[in-house]
């Protein structure tokens, strides 16, 4: 069955791919945002399912608004990163079915062949078996969990790991005098790292603060690397206690070390760029930087 899908913040990037996504499987879909004529409390008279597109502050204080209109034969879901406030508010405030969902994806994908999407329902519904279906139709991997063990993932996932990135770029800047110099330099694997420190910088500083300071678990993960990196450093001054924990790790990490390594190798295993190429990325990464 083809539901109309209403976007709450259906301008913003992410609503644009929502609507191309949903559009692209023949869904009707519709956009309230601040200068369209639909306002969501249309959409909330007029479609199936309600998408919040919207930050998270603000998508607490749109189920707040918006979920006493819904009824229980719609749906109410959220791309926010972090879950348990946002499907807390939900819930509380909607008679409509709750799923939260996080595309762990930015809104440049043009398909989701192979991504992942996480779904936090608050029972198992006609709403969310829906939404499951789409997403693993159309290639997703979908993993269903509850908020809190989704959160304390993106600690580790989004907090932990941009909070490193961010780390090695404040080392970047305070241990060498250029960018450029660092550039020329470079492995394959920390040019990968560049690319890191670059996607980073090029996003909006409140997502980060979002990301990092509101997820309760992300202190937790942090003390935790801090205390490790500690343990890995004195371990390797000992060649041979570093070669047990690698080993320890490998073994940890079985399967899955294969096709990460594998996925890895294309863009490891690419000829350097030509010297054209090297001096523009060299420039972005020191604007990037400094700014």
């Amino acid at each position: 069955m083809k539901r109309i899908i209403g976007i709450i913040g259906g301008e913003g990037k992410m609503g644009r791919w929502l609507n191309a996504f949903f559009s692209g499987i023949g869904c009707s879909v519709l956009s309230a945002d601040r200068k369209t004529a639909l306002t969501p409390d249309d959409l909330a008279r007029r479609c199936d399912v309600l998408v919040l597109s919207v930050p998270i502050d603000a998508a607490v204080q749109m189920a707040r608004s918006i979920g006493p209109l819904l009824c229980s034969s719609q749906l109410l879901t959220d791309v926010c990163s972090l879950k348990h406030e946002i499907v807390a508010a939900m819930r509380k405030s909607t008679l409509a079915e709750v799923v939260g969902m996080h595309p762990l994806f930015g809104p440049g994908l043009e398909s989701v062949k192979g991504q992942n999407v996480v779904l936090c329902p608050v029972k198992s519904s006609d709403g969310f078996l829906w939404l499951k279906n789409v997403f693993e139709t159309q290639g997703a991997m979908v993993t269903v969990t509850d908020p809190e063990t989704h959160d304390r993932m993106m600690g580790i996932v989004q907090g932990l790991s941009h909070w490193i990135t961010i780390t090695i770029a404040e080392t970047v800047q305070k241990s060498v005098g250029s960018p450029n110099q660092l550039e020329r330099f470079a492995t394959p694997v920390f040019r990968l790292q560049l690319g890191l420190i670059g996607r980073l910088l090029h996003q909006d500083p409140a997502l980060y603060e979002m990301l990092i300071a509101r997820n309760p678990y992300v202190k937790e993960m942090v003390e935790a690397f801090q205390r490790t990196g500690a343990d890995v450093l004195k371990d390797f001054i000992d060649f041979e206690e570093g070669c047990q924990r690698l080993g320890r790790l490998k073994k940890f990490f079985g399967e899955l070390l294969d096709p990460v390594t594998q996925r890895t190798d294309q863009f490891l295993d690419r000829s350097p760029v030509d010297d054209k190429g090297h001096e523009q990325r060299s420039r972005s990464l020191e604007e990037a930087i400094r700014t």
